[in-house]
C-alpha cells in the first residue's frame, strides 16, 4: 500500500505527539494523591497477597516514628542536664535550622554552616561529619556555650538578645 504523507497527516502526528507529552507531563506534575478510600482500591486481596489485617496504615507508621520528636527530646534533655536554658536553645535551633540536622547554609563570606546547630566552617575543632551528627553537634554547642559564657556564636542568639532589650 502506497501511503503518501500529506501536510495534514504530518500535522496530526505532531499534534498527537504534543498531546502525549502534555499528558505525560501533567501526570508527572500532579501525581495521584492516595487517600484512605483510594488506598482500599490499591491494596486489596487480588492485587496484594498480604492479609489486610497485617497491613498497617501509613499514618500509623508516621505517627509512631518521628525522628524529629526523638531528636528534640534528646537535645533539650542534654541542654537541661548541662544546666542551660532549654527555651533559648530551642529558639536558636529553630531559627538556625528549623530542627533539620542536615541543614546547610552558605554565607556571603563563603563559609558554610552545617547541621542542626549550623556550626560554621571556621570551627576546625569539630569535623563536618560531627556537625551533621546532632548528638555530637549538641555536645560541641554546649561546650562552646559554657566556654564563651553566652550563645553569641550563633547569629540567631544575637538577634534574640536585641529583641529582648
Amino acid at each position: 500500500m502506497n501511503y503518501k504523507k500529506t501536510i495534514y497527516t504530518k500535522f496530526t502526528y505532531k499534534l498527537i505527539a504534543i498531546i502525549a507529552v502534555i499528558a505525560f507531563s501533567f501526570n508527572m506534575m500532579f501525581p495521584q494523591v492516595v487517600t484512605a478510600e483510594t488506598r482500599k482500591n490499591i491494596i486489596d486481596e487480588e492485587t496484594c497477597p498480604v492479609n489486610q489485617e497485617t497491613i498497617t496504615s501509613l499514618t500509623e507508621i508516621e505517627d509512631s516514628i518521628d525522628p524529629t520528636t526523638e531528636m528534640k527530646k534528646w537535645v533539650l534533655n542534654r541542654v537541661a542536664e548541662a544546666g542551660l536554658d532549654t527555651k533559648i536553645a530551642e529558639t536558636i535551633i529553630n531559627c538556625e535550622s528549623r530542627w533539620n540536622p542536615d541543614a546547610m547554609g552558605v554565607n556571603a563570606n563563603k563559609t558554610v554552616d552545617l547541621g542542626l546547630w549550623q556550626i560554621n566552617s571556621i570551627h576546625k575543632d569539630i569535623s563536618n561529619a560531627d556537625k551533621l551528627d546532632y548528638k555530637k553537634a549538641t555536645e560541641w554547642a554546649i561546650n562552646k556555650r559554657m566556654k564563651d559564657g553566652n550563645w553569641n556564636a550563633w547569629y540567631c542568639a544575637r538577634r534574640l538578645v536585641y529583641k529582648n532589650y
